[in-house]
């Protein structure tokens, strides 16, 4: 494994959807029955609403009759237009008619960048000043500052929303409700049963706000080994200087000497560490456009200049470096990688297959 020894600053990209939250039962009362639950629980008598819809005593009573049988209300049979009370069942209907009417849809960011369906980064109320435009052809020198490439083919809104059903199961849908309605999670819990979701059309396709997330010195690890074949992030380019020390007899020495093998060391161009290891790393640049992670090389130098092995040279022997800068194709190993995203504050993360994160929601 290789480690940066450098702050290193990823830069996520996530697609900003509206969650178009549904309650089932709410639905299929109709807007009649919705309307007799809000007024009664205003106050009025079943009386005072035949009065002020228009609508015949007769009417009234048989939606009142519906209501009743279906647990909404409690009638008095024998005269139905007295005062009606609410049934627990259906103040919670009120209740719930509530919060659904309560501002916009909700704004969610999933993910654009993952390379599995079933593999899904959700974002919630994050603090909006985290977010940025597309940083593509920003100049962030002299910091170490990556995109992350978003992937090549966008997926359709039944395909996001099919991702999100994989991600919400019955407990982080309690959750992730619960982050935007705070005072009302026994509602939401009560309600669970009930409660349907559909992503809107985000407000541009293409359009991508990137989440920077930042990796402390020696907390991005890349495995410079083939990919797995089951890879779930985009490969990463890290730059390094590949040199060789070769050793030969000098020139005119008149004694045989023992020449030593050739010695070599690479050099990441990131944070100017060793790379451990005596591999020979091939040059791996990317075959198309925004198919890699590429790492940011620096070649001035912080502090002090890198701590390079060096090599005694005996009388009657002299050297030659050799050196070549290449890209060497790693990948990052995605736990680390989300315990990373877990650890942010001003935002609140979910992510698949795994549970939901316990970091607390950004107030």
């Amino acid at each position: 494994m290789i480690r940066l020894n450098k702050t290193v600053t990823l830069m996520l990209p996530f697609r900003r959807y509206p969650l178009r939250l549904s309650h089932r039962l709410l639905s299929s009362l109709g807007g009649v029955s919705c309307f007799m639950l809000r007024a009664l629980d205003a106050g009025l008598t079943p009386a005072a609403i035949a009065d002020i819809t228009g609508l015949s005593d007769t009417t009234v009573v048989e939606q009142l009759d519906f209501l009743s049988q279906h647990g909404f209300v409690q009638i008095d049979r024998d005269d139905p237009l007295a005062p009606t009370t609410l049934s627990p069942r259906g103040r919670s209907m009120v209740d719930v008619e509530q919060l659904l009417k309560n501002g916009e849809p909700p704004a969610v960011w999933l993910d654009a960048f993952t390379l599995k369906r079933d593999v899904i980064h959700l974002l919630v109320n994050p603090d909006t000043e985290l977010l940025l435009p597309d940083p593509t052809d920003t100049d962030f020198s002299p910091y170490a500052v990556a995109v992350m490439p978003a992937r090549p083919r966008h997926y359709r809104n039944f395909d996001e929303t099919g991702r999100l059903h994989t991600l919400l199961n019955r407990d982080v849908l309690v959750e992730l409700l619960a982050v935007f309605w705070p005072d009302a999670t026994a509602l939401i819990e009560e309600q669970i049963e009930h409660w349907e979701y559909a992503l809107g059309v985000p407000a541009g396709q293409d359009a991508l706000d990137y989440l920077p997330v930042a990796f402390e010195p020696d907390a991005l690890s890349l495995d410079p080994r083939a990919s797995p074949p089951h890879a779930t992030l985009p490969p990463a380019l890290l730059p390094v200087l590949d040199m060789t020390l070769h050793f030969s007899r000098a020139e005119g020495f008149p004694w045989p000497v023992a020449v030593p093998a050739p010695v070599r060391q690479t050099l990441d161009l990131v944070s100017h560490s060793a790379v451990p290891g005596p591999a020979a790393y091939p040059d791996a640049e990317p075959s198309a456009p925004g198919e890699a992670l590429i790492l940011p090389a620096s070649l001035e130098l912080e502090s002090a200049p890198p701590d390079l092995c060096g090599a005694h040279l005996s009388p009657g022997l002299s050297a030659t470096l050799s050196a070549r800068q290449v890209h060497v194709r790693c990948h990052l190993d995605h736990t680390e990688f989300q315990h990373q995203l877990q650890a942010l504050d001003g935002v609140r993360h979910f992510s698949a297959p795994h549970q939901a994160t316990k970091a607390e929601a950004f107030a």
